[in-house]
């Protein structure tokens, strides 16, 4: 999580006489833009320079994860726990076991997923409050073994997009997630199909085969990477519930815990299928792979409130049909667009400046990069909503900069291009303090015809930032109010020039001015 300063000038109508400097405490942890609030100007004209410490994504806290109570068994046939409710039963906390020799009875896990999610963000468990349901099924057509029949459908890898700026033609949706393409543990591999199968299916019971040797931390391995990555599988609980065959100490069989009864299910897919054909109708034959992944990354930060409280924030249904999300809702949505015409993606979970985050990486034109919509989408009380590109396309020393990925059993692919970065693409990259004046007094222009809120520029390295960042508001020369005022010149859209509001990230070195128009 970078630390994302702001501040603003001030200026009065006669000479500058003098410097008042002060700073304000650190904003709620949300990727939002709150300007600070005017400073009163003196009897005597001043410049005033405020500056915050913002944090930039969600609080979240994980949660601790608690080992599986390995009850022996007390009685001569050792009982499984397994779900039997019927489909319109909601789950009351109790649980029906059914008769199964040699395995004890295990309750049902507090294990929750370590991704971030509503239900880690409070002492007071936001998650999602629709009434769980479970499907019926017995237990023989709901087993999953090593020689069943396998249904998982694996899209091979396809041909590389050589051109990310040439017009592209969607390929064959991507079925199975980059982390399961990436495993190369048999295990994990039998796990994971034999998971996805039974959701798929619609079952609750999953019996697997002794000699594989899957132990707790395989299985809930393996059911973390699926809530993270099958993006459609939204209606999975983060809560598992599994039994260990006494001899042996290995996982026997599971139980899938579905957070809604299947009519409930198809009404969540069918409403997430039409806002996401919506969606794909934005699509022309002349965008490019480049400009398809802008239109998702745009969509998201256009449409998407950032919202901890909302129901279903941390998956695809929250942040398609309800338009209210948390970090991981808004990753999944993007990584499921990309999936739908065929563009590579993956999510990331990790720290951001000591909190818990979710983004993704995305394939353009055989390369890969870093891409945060949470991080782009902004709001400001004084600009309204915005979509701002500081997190878009950016390769492995900027973002690991700023943060550190938790560890998973396969690796992410190197993003080491520039190519697609925005500020690359665009021609808005200042390398030394002239053409970085150059480029911000052309984007205030150019946002001023469109009446943007931002004009941005990014400094090739951190001398060049630097020596920027002292011209543009140091004390002694204040370039910025110069920029202002001579791109106003050249504007129709006036814009203010004695109030000065800007923003800058050093872990980017991108640097905001923002227009607070007039007309």
């Amino acid at each position: 999580m970078n630390r994302f300063k702001k501040g603003f000038l001030r200026i009065g109508a006669a000479a500058l006489s003098a410097l008042m400097l002060s700073s304000c405490d650190t904003h709620t942890a949300e990727w939002e833009d709150t300007l600070p609030a005017p400073v009163t100007t003196s009897a005597s004209p001043t410049v005033s320079i405020m500056t915050e410490e913002t944090t930039t994504t969600e609080e979240i806290t994980l949660p601790t994860r608690e080992s599986t109570s390995r009850t022996a068994a007390t009685s001569a046939t050792p009982e499984l726990a397994t779900t039997t409710n019927p489909p319109t039963d909601p789950i009351d906390g109790t649980t029906a076991v059914s008769t199964i020799p040699g395995i004890p009875r295990v309750p049902i896990s507090e294990f929750t997923s370590t991704t971030p999610s509503a239900a880690e963000t409070s002492a007071s468990s936001l998650s999602d409050t629709t009434q769980s349901f479970s499907f019926s099924s017995d237990t023989d057509s709901g087993t999953v073994s090593s020689d069943t029949e396998n249904v998982i459908q694996v899209v091979t890898t396809l041909p590389e997009a050589a051109d990310p700026f040439a017009p592209y033609t969607a390929r064959e949706e991507i079925v199975r997630p980059y982390s399961y393409k990436a495993l190369d543990n048999e295990k994990y591999t039998y796990i994971y199909d034999a998971i996805v199968t039974a959701v798929d299916r619609r079952r609750t019971d999953i019996k697997f085969s002794e000699v594989m040797g899957i132990t707790a931390d395989d299985y809930l391995a393996v059911y973390q990477q699926i809530y993270n990555d099958e993006l459609n599988m939204f209606f999975i609980d983060p809560k598992i519930q599994y039994s260990i065959q006494s001899s042996t100490k290995t996982v026997a069989s599971a139980v899938i815990i579905y957070k809604h009864g299947e009519e409930e299910i198809n009404r969540m897919e069918n409403a997430i299928d039409e806002e996401v054909n919506r969606v794909l109708g934005g699509i022309t034959e002349d965008m490019s792979q480049y400009d398809i992944v802008k239109y998702f990354h745009d969509y998201i930060c256009e449409n998407v409130v950032y919202d901890d409280k909302a129901e279903n924030c941390n998956n695809i249904y929250g942040a398609f049909v309800n338009k209210r999300a948390l970090c991981q809702g808004m990753a999944k949505a993007f990584s499921y667009l990309c999936g739908k015409v065929g563009i590579e993606t993956l999510t990331i979970t990790g720290d951001a400046d000591g909190i818990a985050h979710m983004w993704n990486m995305v394939k353009i034109g055989g390369d890969w990069y870093h891409i945060d919509p949470t991080y782009d989408n902004a709001e400001s009380a004084n600009y309204g909503r915005y979509v701002r590109y500081d997190y878009f396309c950016l390769d492995d020393e900027t973002i690991y900069s700023k943060r550190d990925i938790y560890d998973t059993d396969y690796d992410y692919p190197k993003a080491d291009a520039q190519r697609c970065n925005y500020y690359v693409r665009n021609g808005i990259v200042g390398d030394d303090w002239e053409s970085v004046r150059e480029i911000l007094t052309e984007q205030v222009v150019r946002s001023a015809e469109e009446k943007k809120v931002t004009a941005q520029v990014r400094c090739a390295g951190k001398d060049v930032y630097d020596e920027a960042m002292d011209k543009l508001f140091g004390l002694s020369e204040k370039r910025a109010i110069d920029i202002m005022n001579d791109a106003l010149t050249m504007s129709d859209n006036k814009f203010r020039t004695d109030n000065i509001s800007y923003a800058y990230d050093e872990g980017t070195r991108i640097i905001t001015l923002y227009l607070d128009y007039t007309n």
